[in-house]
């Protein structure tokens, strides 16, 4: 009975990723099949061929994916391309903070973790109903969603902007990155309803301008600028912007 319930519970908890993992296997097994059939017909017809270089390579291949373990052939696959400099994308899994003990460990290099909390609200329920993204959401930095700020545009700054969480996903949470090399800078402007808090990551060097201070800052460093305040960053020629940033919007509060 205790094993009913917890595959219940797993079920009702993992659903989202059970749904995507089955659409995910059946296109993987669409595209093998097909795949799997031209390639055959090809080796086939090679191998029969009267052209003998096009033949030893059929036999090549068709003897060497039928004489070894599976095993083998995956172990070449994901260990000997990498040190050839064929890589395949990293798969990571993200557990449920609020009820599993959790353990980072750094495997390959130093890693940096922030974690920001805050209440969520019946406009937050809402969109995440609604949500397009299966939660908890895990994007590597190089693989978010470059777009253009109005304002860094007609200043003409080349500071890129990535999206990482999109508001309409996440009810009043929005998260992005900035970067851009030296000389350069983002233009001092105002949110009114967003609170702002920027963890600046990997070399960074550079001036933050904020309620009219000048603020030096680096990798490590974390800032907060309330709703209200002009802000902005620039960097010299040697320096270096680069941070992930993480808004609160309270446009639906009394401020």
């Amino acid at each position: 009975m205790q094993f009913l319930i917890t595959m219940k519970d797993l079920v009702v908890r993992y659903y989202k990723f059970f749904l995507e993992g089955v659409g995910n296997t059946l296109i993987i097994a669409i595209f093998t099949v097909l795949f799997g059939t031209i390639l055959g017909v090809l080796m086939a017809t090679a191998r029969m061929s009267k052209i003998k270089p096009l033949k030893w390579l059929a036999t090549a291949y068709i003897e060497f994916f039928r004489g070894t373990p599976l095993m083998v052939q995956l172990m070449f696959i994901f260990y000997g391309l990498p040190m050839i400099g064929v890589t395949f994308p990293k798969v990571s899994f993200i557990p449920d903070f609020d009820r599993e003990k959790v353990t980072l460990i750094a495997a390959e290099e130093e890693m940096q973790f922030i974690r920001i909390t805050g209440p969520m609200t019946e406009i937050d329920h809402r969109q995440m109903k609604n949500c397009q993204y299966v939660l908890p959401r895990f994007v590597r930095l190089r693989e978010s969603i470059e777009y253009t700020e109005r304002f860094t545009q007609e200043s003409g700054s080349k500071v890129v902007s990535h999206s990482i969480i999109a508001g309409r996903h996440l009810g009043r949470y929005t998260m992005g990155w900035n970067i851009g090399a030296g000389p350069d800078f983002i233009g001092q402007h105002t949110h009114p309803t967003l609170e702002q808090w920027y963890f600046m990551i990997d070399r960074s060097e550079f001036n933050y301008l904020a309620g009219g201070n000048v603020i030096p800052v680096g990798e490590g460093d974390v800032s907060f600028t309330p709703h209200g305040t002009s802000h902005g960053s620039e960097c010299t020629k040697d320096g270096f912007i680069n941070y992930v940033w993480f808004e609160l919007n309270r446009a639906w509060e009394e401020l």
